[in-house]
């Protein structure tokens, strides 16, 4: 049976045994795969001997936190002498000078792939199988597979035949690896571009965001790919954005969503109204001054992105307001570090408490993502602010800090009452709950004096045809005070929320239609 692997939908890398292999003179690391006979040519370095050299990169931040954090959590593989995961030295190596020729032996073949594309030679160390829908599991994958002959390069791509296959294929299952994969593979310097970094946001005063982001029409948001992927990249770099032009109708903002993807249904509906009514049993649908908050964080998965689209505003007053958090997260680790590391270790509960619907969940303040994707345990925060503060770190950790923020969780109108947890049968600790609650409230108020800060509110009185976009994770919305002359026929905004995944779905598949060559990973 003869099995070709699409292109497009390659992601799996097979794990396997490695040895570093020492580059020319002046050059880094070679990658590929231990062979059964030792080159005389290619001594083994502990893992580490590049670093020690003092021509050679340091380690940025986040490499020496990720390699830290799996000594702290025993499983460092440091120690292995020559051989590590492909994975872990894919993601830890960038090749910027030539690397050495390696002869090809079937032994080699499976991780080692040399090509001349476009008059250049890239290496590729890769087991790439992956099907549409996989008929195999990458746990079965024989830890000695390999490649029966040299590949072939064809006007399709790199042709290869595989030995030692998964069990259930022949001596003619053969894989394809078209040019756009080996373009993306190279770009990632060998690695299966899984992800590629978003622009890095900006934090925004009024004056600013004013200036840089202009608002866009509707008719090409709905008609102009290019005007919408630059529209949800302005969403990830600024958070904030205004459509104008939009059809006074009850359906237009749907339609502004499922052009990204499918609305997200929440007991609300998919849909829902902001006005005012009687006997409300949510505070938005009063007349009354709405204060800064974000909406939904009783839910484990908060919508990513909000959409509100102004059908009517006749009503004196009304003003919606805007303001940057995730500004007002730097400023205050730039002002006092004790209280931003507060708010990232402090987890606030949420909840919406109503007869029919009880919801709750907590949050950090202020969350980060770790170095390396390390898990947001008590150890590795604390680990986090030791480095923060230690007088001989050679990193930029206040601006990695600051990058590594990734949501913020504020909306004191659901904020649920402290609660403490103690062990069956036990009292909780009250005098400690109440040490909790004076320090996070301590760190609280100084976040949300700079929350307050009039430079960084965005006032805008929104007009019939208006609809605002924002990260609901990010931008904190409030309003004023307005006057109802007809409860519930004056002032009359359709809402709309969106998940994470179809958004950033989204943006990977615009980069992909408009020559972007890497996926857009979440943040």
């Amino acid at each position: 049976m003869k099995l070709r692997t699409p292109t497009r939908r390659i992601q799996d890398l097979v794990r396997c045994s490695v040895r570093q292999h020492e580059a020319r003179e002046g050059g880094r690391a070679l990658l590929c795969r231990q062979s059964p006979t030792r080159s005389a040519s290619s001594t083994a370095k502990p893992y580490g001997y590049d670093r020690r050299r003092a021509d050679a990169p340091r380690d940025t931040y986040g490499e020496a936190f990720a390699r830290r954090q799996r000594h702290v959590e025993g499983n460092d593989q440091d120690s292995r002498r020559g051989q590590r995961s492909a994975v872990d030295i894919l993601d830890r190596y960038t090749s910027r000078e030539p690397r050495p020729e390696v002869p090809w032996t079937p032994q080699n073949s499976a991780i080692y792939v040399e090509v001349e594309l476009d008059g250049m030679k890239h290496w590729f160390s890769s087991v790439l199988l992956r099907d549409i829908q996989k008929m195999f599991s990458t746990a079965e994958i024989p830890h000695d597979i390999q490649a029966s002959r040299k590949p072939t390069l064809e006007q399709e791509g790199i042709r290869l035949r595989w030995m030692n296959d998964v069990a259930g294929y022949d001596g003619e299952h053969e894989s394809i690896f078209g040019a756009d994969l080996l373009r993306r593979l190279a770009n990632a310097s060998g690695s299966v571009p899984a992800v590629a970094p978003l622009p890095k946001r900006v934090h925004w005063s009024a004056v600013q965001q004013t200036a840089e982001v202009p608002d866009v029409a509707y008719e090409a948001y709905m008609s102009d790919d290019a005007t919408l992927h630059q529209a949800l990249l302005t969403l990830h770099t600024h958070g904030l954005l205004f459509l104008t032009g939009v059809p006074e109708n009850e359906a237009s903002v749907s339609s502004i969503v499922e052009r990204i993807g499918p609305l997200k249904n929440t007991f609300y509906g998919i849909t829902w109204d902001v006005r005012s009514v009687p006997n409300a049993k949510n505070v938005a649908y009063t007349a009354q001054d709405l204060g800064f908050h974000m909406d939904l964080l009783y839910m484990q998965q908060p919508p990513r992105l909000q959409f509100l689209h102004c059908i009517r505003s006749s009503s004196e007053g009304g003003a919606s307001l805007f303001t940057d958090s995730m500004r007002a997260a730097k400023d205050l680790l730039h002002q006092d570090h004790k209280a931003f590391f507060r708010l990232v270790q402090s987890k606030m509960g949420f909840h919406y408490d109503h007869p029919e619907e009880y919801y709750h969940c907590a949050h950090p303040t202020i969350s980060v993502q770790l170095p390396g994707g390390s898990k947001s345990t008590a150890a590795a925060l604390a680990q986090l602010e030791g480095d923060y503060l230690s007088p001989e770190s050679l990193f930029d950790v206040k601006q990695e800090l600051i990058d590594s923020v990734r949501s913020v969780a504020w909306a004191p109108p659901f904020q649920s009452p402290f609660h403490g947890t103690a062990a069956f049968g036990s009292k909780p600790d009250l005098r400690k709950l109440n040490q909790n609650l004076q320090r996070w409230r301590w760190a609280a108020q100084k976040f949300s004096a700079l929350i307050h800060k009039s430079d960084g509110i965005l006032e805008r009185m929104m007009k019939p045809g208006e609809c605002v976009m924002f990260d609901n994770q990010r931008i904190l919305h409030a309003r004023r005070a307005f006057e109802v002359q007809d409860a519930g026929k004056e002032r009359w905004l359709r809402g709309a929320y969106l998940d994470s995944d179809p958004y950033h779905s989204k943006l990977r598949v615009l980069g992909r239609k408009l020559g972007s060559s890497l996926p857009v990973s979440p943040a």
